[in-house]
């Protein structure tokens, strides 16, 4: 994954080859390389292996494998690639387990066609890709799903552990993180720049353990320091 292009290398998923085609149109004239498209779950992860693009715009609705089995099969053979779901359901549910399965984002076919550009470059850098209007919603399902999931599960005492291998500026940034806001906010918040917040993010991604926001703000909650 190269970042310093700042030009995402996106594959699509979907089984219908119209919306494929209409998602490639949207992603080139925003300047997003699309470098391949499959039609059907086998598909997806052979080509995003092979390829191993940026990110991957994904039908929850695909078939053999499903959606969700793609998410969780790429976690092991292609772990750089990150997920943007592009599906039908709204359902927060669907959101939570897409989120709670590593996705870095959540999309549905009835949003605005610049959403999806936006999106897959908030994916690109490493940021959840949610709507705004529904953002603390989903955040909070996604919470609750992950806190029922065991290959998840954290005690009380094991995240404030964790938390403790954090500085006192990471810990603040990490209580804004999982209060929703997103880098810019907690960098005008804390007077820093919003590469500096990236800066932290990763470390304490990689401190906790975790490996998006959603899966820290779960550590965070546990760890009662979100304010």
């Amino acid at each position: 994954m190269d970042m310093s292009s700042g030009r995402p290398r996106v594959v699509i998923a979907d089984d219908h080859a119209l919306l494929r085609e209409a998602a490639r149109h949207v992603l080139e004239v925003a300047g997003i390389a699309v470098v391949g498209d499959a039609a059907d779950g086998y598909q997806t992860l052979a080509l995003t292996t092979r390829l191993a693009p940026d990110v991957l715009v994904l039908d929850l609705a695909m078939q053999r494998p499903s959606g969700i089995e793609v998410i969780d099969a790429l976690a092991e053979r292609a772990p750089a690639v990150r997920v943007l779901v592009l599906t039908a359901s709204a359902d927060p549910d669907d959101v939570a387990a897409a989120i709670a399965h590593g996705a870095y984002g959540y999309l549905t076919k009835d949003a605005h066609p610049d959403a999806l550009p936006c999106a897959v470059r908030l994916a690109f850098t490493g940021q959840l890709a949610l709507p705004r209007d529904s953002a603390r919603m989903l955040l909070r399902a996604a919470r609750a799903h992950i806190g029922a999931s065991e290959r998840m599960s954290r005690s009380e005492r094991t995240a404030r552990a964790a938390c403790a291998l954090l500085s006192a500026r990471e810990q603040r940034i990490l209580s804004l993180l999982a209060s929703g806001a997103p880098n810019g906010s907690i960098g005008r918040t804390l007077a820093i720049s919003e590469h500096t917040v990236k800066q932290h993010v990763t470390r304490i991604f990689e401190k906790l353990e975790v490996c998006n926001r959603v899966q820290a703000a779960v550590v965070a909650e546990r760890a009662r320091i979100v304010r």
